[in-house]
């Protein structure tokens, strides 16, 4: 068997290139090698065996390390004799344990003295507390041995590369395996910093890279790609229009479900594709940063960790910071006071200014964790809007006087006159700009009118009844705005009001 450690490892969102390095030792002519460290989640089409020297690869297959290695078989059955070893000894003092608890029972035997009853009695708990020690030490060689068990049953199930390899000399060979790892991924995280409304919001990328190969790989070179592999065998082609007449009938649900299975099947081939292509491709541009070495190619960003690294199988801790940026933001407070008495901070960011992809991030406020968000700059917009938590700076609260019912003389209609006030305070000393959302009813019916009397100068979206005031609160000045309505409604009718988001 053949011995390789992985040494380089370029890891996609969903998936990664490993690079493995060894040597193997080779008689002059035809070798027959075993090169092991596959996983059951290796993509065994993508392998790729590079080797130094005058060395032909005759043949390549890929076969269970348990069908070549006896020693490995030897091992797992040398463990489970050990497990079936201990098992007996459990039985065995279990058995013993309950012995002696039923012949301390002197109910029903005369045949015992009372002082070899006190004897026993006496002796009893320190019996069965040593009974019970033994017991615990046999279950946790069991668990150990269990362990041990599972390991060698994995790398029984483990693919090993068998290698027909032709050398003119023999001698060390160094010899480079590459291939896809399913198993592997990374997901990026934000911290976002805010200061004070004149500061940049302060943005650091960090990375959380995970692999589940059951190996660590220790002290390799780290490579981490923002997109996936997505390299097609077919050119798009441009699809014909047709028109025609629509027919009054209902498509079934079990059609529409086809179709959108045959897009994921699609988006699966690509994204199954070998990396190799992508992976060596020539880069546009590139730029240090702090913590990682980031360039730009056409199809996504690579960053390039700092010497070596440490990525642990199952960790939860396979953390790396990326980058460092900053982002110019317009800041104000939003406030919907139909909903509660808060007011909240928010920054508005342009999309372009955001390069990288959409994550979770953790919000700090001046060094206090506010909270936790989905920052998604994908989108068609060319802003996008963060929330930054809830700000005390204003004091809000929203009064509505009591509803006026009438008839409405010679239309036969009632009349609802509606009313509410919206009082704002800024108890900084900062200027501040605050957005003011509240609504007033839309009518979903010709026989139901709304007549809006007063809106204090807000902007009113007639389709949804929304209204918006932009607002700038000098420090320690106290603003109101007013709402007046009324609602015409045939007499003899209920209105059924609901509420929309």
């Amino acid at each position: 068997m053949a011995a390789s450690k992985a040494t380089k490892v370029q890891i996609y969102r969903n998936s990664a290139l490993v690079t493995r390095r060894g040597t193997v030792s080779l008689n002059a002519g035809t070798n027959t090698v075993y090169i092991t460290g596959l996983t059951e989640t290796t993509d065994l089409n993508s392998i790729r065996l590079l080797l130094s020297g005058n060395v032909v690869t005759a043949d390549i297959n890929y076969v269970s390390a348990a069908s070549v290695s006896e020693e490995e078989r030897g091992a797992t059955r040398e463990v489970e004799k050990k497990i079936a070893t201990v098992d007996f000894k459990l039985q065995t003092l279990k058995e013993m344990m309950a012995l002696r608890k039923s012949n301390a029972n002197f109910q029903n035997r005369k045949d015992i003295s009372v002082e070899a009853q006190e004897r026993c009695m006496t002796e009893l708990p320190g019996q069965l507390l040593a009974l019970y020690g033994k017991i615990n030490d046999l279950e946790e060689e069991k668990r150990l041995l269990g362990e041990e068990l599972a390991k060698h049953q994995a790398a029984e199930r483990e693919n090993v590369i068998k290698a027909e390899l032709i050398a003119e000399t023999a001698g060390e060979y160094a010899f480079e395996v590459r291939y896809v790892e399913f198993s592997a991924n990374w997901f990026p995280l934000y911290e976002v910093r805010y200061n004070t409304d004149k500061e940049p919001l302060c943005i650091i990328m960090k990375a959380r890279i995970n692999q589940g190969t059951r190996e660590d790989w220790a002290g390799v070179s780290t490579l981490l790609y923002t997109g996936n592999p997505s390299v097609s065998n077919d050119l798009p082609k441009v699809r014909r229009k047709e028109l025609g007449i629509m027919e009054n009938i209902r498509v079934p649900r079990l059609a529409a479900a086809r179709g959108k299975m045959s897009v994921n099947m699609l988006e699966d081939a690509e994204c199954g594709a070998a990396p190799d292509e992508v992976c060596e491709e020539a880069m546009v541009y590139s730029a240090c940063m702090p913590q990682a070495t980031v360039e730009s190619s056409e199809t996504m960003t690579v960053f390039e960790l700092p010497g070596t690294k440490d990525i642990l199988h199952g960790s939860e801790g396979n953390m790396a910071e990326l980058s460092r940026f900053e982002i110019p933001a317009e800041y104000r407070l939003l406030t919907v006071p139909s909903v509660n008495d808060k007011a909240y901070l928010s920054a508005v960011v342009k999309t372009e200014d955001w390069p990288f992809p959409a994550a979770n991030a953790k919000i700090y406020v001046r060094d206090a964790f506010a909270g936790e968000v989905f920052v998604d700059p994908e989108t068609d917009e060319n802003e996008f809007e963060l929330s930054l938590g809830a700000d005390e700076r204003i004091n809000i609260s929203r009064k509505e006087s009591p509803v006026k019912i009438s008839d409405v003389l010679l239309r036969g209609q009632k009349k609802k006159q509606c009313e509410y006030k919206i009082r704002l305070r800024n108890t900084s000393d900062n200027e501040l700009k605050v957005l003011v959302k509240d609504s007033v009813p839309v009518s979903t019916d010709k026989s139901i009118d709304v007549d809006i009397t007063e809106l204090s100068n807000g902007e009113r979206e007639e389709e949804t009844g929304i209204i918006k005031w932009n607002i700038t609160a000098k420090p320690g000045e106290a603003e109101e705005l007013k709402v007046a309505y009324t609602v015409c409604w045939p007499k003899g009718k209920k209105l059924n009001e609901r509420t929309r988001i």
